[in-house]
């Protein structure tokens, strides 16, 4: 550094400090001179171990002491009387009384240091601050391949994750259960692998199946449905935060477009999309692809429809009422919710209290947030932000915009001439005030017919517009400056921040390198190198990407997952129950080229899968908080796997899949439904769960009352409640009435009239088995006392509702409510 007038600063210097030696030709750098002081005297309360560290102030580079701690910046440089770090050394408190004192000539060392810029010789790099224990915490590791036990005897078939599960059990005193029944595992398949239950001849050619692989063959069959997609989709548009609204408050306004990214994750999982790249499209897709493109292929179309992924926030600035200071607020608050939503589904870790200061817990110093923030902050840069509403493209590369706007326009140029020749030939050709003309009135109206079937065809000849994309770009190639925030306050910037990783995963060989923009794109480049450095083969940030997906796959199965705190891989979380199992299965889905239904196969193939859900163990229930697996657990299904399943068994589900979502309507009563008459048959609104239209502020209530997930931002692991409104919904609900109907009259048209038949019927139905002889009898005076109810009261249709009542009692019971 250029530093001018030398003698006036050791003037300065001789003022504050008369009695000392120092006198500087140059200013002092912190790598020469004020490093050694803060060794000496001050790291024993601001150094590495940060339980003893004092205010979350680190003094062991020049970069961690410009960031400051919970303070804020604890340098403002050349200014040291507006220091904090030198208002405490000069009122003396630091160091504090009891400690090493600092000397005269060392005090005008850091003076100086500060009033001459604060510069430092080394890159603004951070310091490696963390400690082995920190690297070495069990979700920040690199992947170890486990130790699977010995596999002897008659255990020999067991797969890996039996083995691992085995081990563990034998722990506890306890075993595997025996295998379910054939029709128990086939429904728990059906239900598991793609949300809906199997008809009774899908169960009944399984059961019939004596080929040993028939298990196998249809795992595979249910896999390659195109139902899985839609059924494990919803898993994930649960942990971006999916919605067809942008919430915030009473305004909520409409996402139109947001249903393509929906297709996108529904069509990437059906294809097995390899889940780094999943997640590499996602992240950067149009950088991927290089927008602006003269032509955009379909991937290019798939890869920037993947960026809606990035506009998943709730971001009411739309609709905002304030003024610029609460405009700045809302526009951050958009920024931090898709940061959460983008660290937590990746790699389950909250960061959200790093805005304000270092994270208490977890290895997350407030830079890494703020450099964070800055890979997504060219995208949503909050002083040139660009409302939801104008975030869409054209599916069309350049090429094709022109080629469709040319073609537009020489129609409209074709069907002004024609009526500009009609006009002029009306004009000679108009008839008289005085006389009618018949004759004449007939050419004309002849005439403007022709004109009609002219500008028809010229119409129809012109292109469809192009379809639209919503997306996220960066707004230009010019990287913005981004500034960490002194205590998270938006209007008090401290020092620049460049964009990269969480630093604890930050090793020699995968540090976050951003390419150079190419000329002619308008992107930075920072989203594409974050997104590879997260997917980079062996490393550990990809070690934690794997971890936390495998997990959250086995929660899907199991209805819980290996790691208790699914959003909560830190610290402050709680230890995986079966950490070999939860390091093999990360291992598996690597070594499978990131393919998921891989690690999905692997888990129902197991025993461990096709466990009874009931165990012959004296211990079946202790461990319930680890989950030893000595019995399938059987848990409630999805909300979506409800409805999915009702309309199932009433044949009223429509399975067309994709495109725009289904309107619901607001009676003004609290009770948010879908438009479908009592008697009618398949209605357009009888699809899957999964494309009804889920506005925030008014999400169908019917999925609501059983734990639809609430993307607030976004939903790692639903609830699941037992309350008195479900139980209401399935006995009184429109969906529970209508669909009991349709039931009932399938139950007659596929059975004799015979009570015996009909309950049977809908047993199979319904619960993929034969009831029992203490369940039929039960059934049978059930029956027969509704349907006396309904002649009593002279019902010309007493059969009918009295088999409705009883069909419903089915829709409303554990078992079909329940994967068993």
């Amino acid at each position: 550094m250029n530093w001018p007038h030398v003698s006036a600063i050791a003037l300065l210097i001789g003022i504050f400090f008369p009695f000392s030696s120092a006198v500087f030709a140059e200013p002092p750098l912190f790598e020469r001179g004020v490093r050694e002081i803060f060794a000496t005297k001050c790291l024993d309360c601001h150094g590495l171990d940060k339980a003893k560290r004092k205010a979350e102030l680190d003094l062991r580079s020049a970069s961690s002491t410009l960031t400051g701690g919970e303070s804020g910046p604890a340098v403002v440089p050349g200014q040291p009387d507006n220091s904090l770090l030198w208002k405490m050394i000069e009122s003396q408190a630091m160091p504090p009384e009891g400690a090493m004192a600092l000397t005269d000539e060392e005090r005008a060392t850091i003076h100086a240091w500060i009033a001459g810029g604060a510069e430092s010789d080394q890159s603004t790099s951070p310091p490696d601050e963390f400690t082995l224990e920190d690297r070495n915490f069990w979700s920040f590791r690199p992947l170890e391949d486990p130790k699977l036990p010995a596999d002897e005897g008659a255990d020999s078939g067991l797969s890996p994750i039996d083995r691992l599960i085995r081990q563990r059990l034998r722990a506890n005193g306890l075993t595997l259960a025996p295998e379910a029944d054939r029709r128990t595992l086939c429904r728990r398949l059906y239900l598991d692998l793609i949300g809906l239950p199997p008809t009774p001849e899908e169960v009944d050619e399984f059961v019939r199946d004596t080929d040993p692989a028939a298990y196998v063959h249809l795992v595979d069959a249910l896999l390659s449905s195109p139902q899985f997609g839609e059924r494990w989709g919803r898993q994930w548009l649960d942990v971006v935060g999916y919605a067809d609204s942008n919430g915030y408050i009473r305004h909520d306004s409409p996402r139109p477009l947001a249903w393509r990214y929906r297709d996108y994750v529904v069509d990437s999982l059906n294809s097995d999309m390899p889940y780094d790249q999943f997640w590499v499209e996602q992240l950067a897709g149009d950088e991927l692809v290089g927008y602006p493109a003269s032509q955009f292929s379909a991937e290019d179309r798939r890869r920037l429809t993947a960026t809606h992924f990035l506009r998943n926030a709730p971001d009411g600035t739309d609709n905002t009422e304030g003024n610029e200071i609460t405009r700045t607020i809302e526009r951050y608050a958009v920024l931090e919710s898709q940061l959460q939503i983008t660290m937590s589904a990746m790699f389950g870790m909250t960061i959200d209290c790093a805005r304000c200061h270092s994270h208490k817990f977890d290895p997350i110093p407030q830079r890494d947030y703020y450099a964070l923030q800055a890979v997504f902050y060219p995208a949503f840069n909050v002083q040139n932000w660009v409302q939801p509403k104008d975030r869409w493209i054209y599916a069309a590369g350049k090429d094709e915009i022109a080629a469709w706007t040319e073609k537009n326009k020489l129609a409209e140029d074709e069907a002004r001439a024609l009526q500009a020749a009609f006009d002029t030939w009306l004009a000679e050709n108009r008839p008289s005030e005085d006389a009618a003309d018949p004759e004449l009135t007939r050419r004309i109206d002849a005439r403007r017919a022709q004109l009609e079937q002219d500008l028809a065809a010229v119409r129809a000849r012109c292109p469809a517009e192009p379809d639209k994309l919503a997306w996220t770009t960066d707004l230009s190639a010019q990287e913005p400056d981004v500034h960490l925030l002194k205590r998270g306050d938006y209007f008090d910037p401290g020092p620049l921040v460049e964009p990269g990783p969480l630093s604890v995963l930050v090793e020699p060989g995968n540090e976050m390198s951003i390419e150079p923009t190419p000329a002619g794109e308008r992107t930075t480049g920072r989203r594409l190198a974050f997104a590879r450095w997260a997917t980079r083969p062996d490393s550990r940030a990809a070690a934690l990407l794997a971890r936390v997906h495998v997990d959250r796959l086995w929660h899907g199965h199991f209805g819980t997952g290996l790691v208790p705190t699914p959003e909560n891989f830190g610290v402050s979380g709680l230890a995986p129950t079966h950490p070999e199992l939860l390091e093999y299965l990360a291992h598996a889905l690597a070594d499978a080229g990131w393919r998921q239904k891989e690690i999905h196969r692997q888990i129902v193939l197991s025993q461990t899968y096709k466990q009874s859900a009931s165990s012959p163990d004296s211990g079946a229930t202790a461990d319930s908080e680890t989950l030893p697996y000595n019995r399938f657990p059987a848990h409630r299904l999805d909300a979506e796997q409800i409805r999915d399943s009702i309309l199932s068994v009433a044949g009223l589900l429509d399975l067309t899949m994709g495109g725009p979502p289904i309107e619901f309507v607001d009676h003004g009563n609290r009770q948010i439904v879908l438009p479908a008459g009592y008697n009618d048959g398949p209605h357009p609104s009888d699809r899957r769960s999964l494309y009804v239209r889920y506005r925030r502020s008014q999400p169908l209530t019917f999925l609501q009352v059983f734990d639809q997930a609430t993307p607030d931002p976004n939903c790692l692991s639903r609830g699941r409640s037992t309350v008195v409104a479900q139980s209401l919904m399935l006995l009184n609900g429109p969906l529970s009435v209508r669909a009991a109907r349709h039931f009932a009259e399938r139950v007659l048209r596929e059975t004799a009239d015979n009570s015996e038949h009909k309950i049977t019927r809908a047993f199979e139905i319904a619960l993929a088995r034969q009831p029992t002889d203490s369940e039929l009898a039960e059934c049978e005076q059930f029956l027969k006392t509704q349907e006396q109810q309904m002649v009593d009261v002279n019902n010309p249709q007493a059969a009918v509702l009295a088999l409705a009542e009883f069909c419903k009692v089915l829709l409303a019971s554990n078992e079909f409510l329940q994967l068993q």
